[in-house]
């Protein structure tokens, strides 16, 4: 079991699959964020895509990928420095061809396109079976 942090400041446990041994494993993976202009790409070819890293996240019990954008429709960006990450539900499946349990979420642009782009977040990892914290 998994001990995580949920609204509130309580504390809630989920239990994932069981591990395939004694100990349990975890693969990380990181700064995943596919360009708009890709995101049609990724989504029609994730498994192809995916291919020949998957063996190693299959092999490992837990999933964890730093989702590094707003997965939104929005267009309407935040004024600040730098660039403005987004892109749509399509590349999701890319997270679900690797089996990815657990987006993270705190970095620096999650929050590109305001409340409504982070609710689109949060809701599209939701519909994609992914979980999500930060």
């Amino acid at each position: 079991m998994i001990r995580t942090a949920v609204t509130g400041g309580k504390m809630k446990l989920i239990k994932w699959r069981e591990p395939a041994g004694e100990t349990v494993s975890t693969i990380f993976t990181g700064d995943f964020s596919p360009r708009e202009i890709n995101a049609d790409d990724v989504a029609v070819r994730a498994e192809e895509i995916a291919a020949l890293i998957k063996p190693s996240f299959i092999k490992s019990d837990l999933r964890i990928c730093q989702l590094e954008c707003a997965v939104t429709r929005q267009d309407t960006p935040i004024a600040k420095s730098g660039p403005n990450h987004r892109s749509h539900e399509g590349c999701l499946k890319f997270l679900q061809a690797l089996e990815i349990d657990i987006a993270l979420l705190a970095n620096n642009h999650t929050g590109d396109y305001g409340k409504e782009g982070l609710s689109d977040t949060l809701e599209n990892c939701r519909k994609a079976g992914i979980k999500t914290v930060g």
